[in-house]
């Protein structure tokens, strides 16, 4: 019985704190229900990328005093992730400091200093992908790949007509679809600022 509510604890104490996931080189991303605010200025981070799409994503009092605190020249530059879903609420602890840059589609009350142009659904497509356990490095980095076909093998299905194989459904000859790639596009153009920002040394 002791065994186990040490496990119970244990458990509790990793979903309450979990480590930040890293995007690149001195670049770690962050979700308020997920990290601990301590997180924010973990030693090693030059900049953090908070995201506050989710409607759910609620800053806690512990946040918002790390959010406030953000200001010293010390504290990791805040790459903060918004949608016109994120309620104004949680902006508010933004406005003011210095090292921060808002980035994310058009359509909020207040405009994001970094406009990324992508569908809504497409965005929210992101979301759940993250909301599934998809790792962010993974969605920043997405590319569409191309399936290569060899040139043979196209010629002699064009050719094939019902005869060659009548006992193959129609719809089996096609193509199967593949499902498309995920890209979180305003998580990645946050990476892409951060690493142009890099390398001219303004971080």
């Amino acid at each position: 019985m002791k065994r186990l509510g040490l496990l119970l604890a244990f458990t509790v104490w990793l979903g309450a704190g979990l480590p930040a996931a890293e995007l690149a080189p001195g670049l770690a991303y962050l979700r308020p229900d997920r990290e601990p605010p301590g997180e924010l200025g973990a030693a090693g981070h030059r900049a953090v990328v908070l995201d506050l799409r989710a409607r759910e994503n609620p800053l806690s009092a512990a946040w918002i005093d790390a959010l406030r605190g953000a200001a010293g020249p010390t504290q990791p530059l805040i790459l903060a992730l918004v949608s016109p879903e994120t309620p104004a609420h949680v902006l508010q602890p933004l406005d003011g400091l210095p090292r921060c840059i808002r980035l994310g589609r058009d359509g909020s009350p207040t405009p994001p200093d970094v406009v990324v142009k992508i569908a809504p659904e497409a965005d929210r497509a992101a979301l759940d992908a993250l909301a599934q356990g998809t790792s962010p490095a993974e969605l920043a980095s997405q590319k569409i790949s191309k399936t290569r076909h060899d040139e043979t093998t196209l010629v002699r299905d064009r050719n094939a007509t019902p005869a060659d194989n009548p006992d193959k459904d129609p719809a089996d000859r096609s193509p199967a679809a593949e499902k498309p790639a995920v890209l979180d596009a305003v998580l990645q153009r946050a990476v892409q600022v951060y690493q142009g920002l890099l390398v001219l040394g303004k971080v």
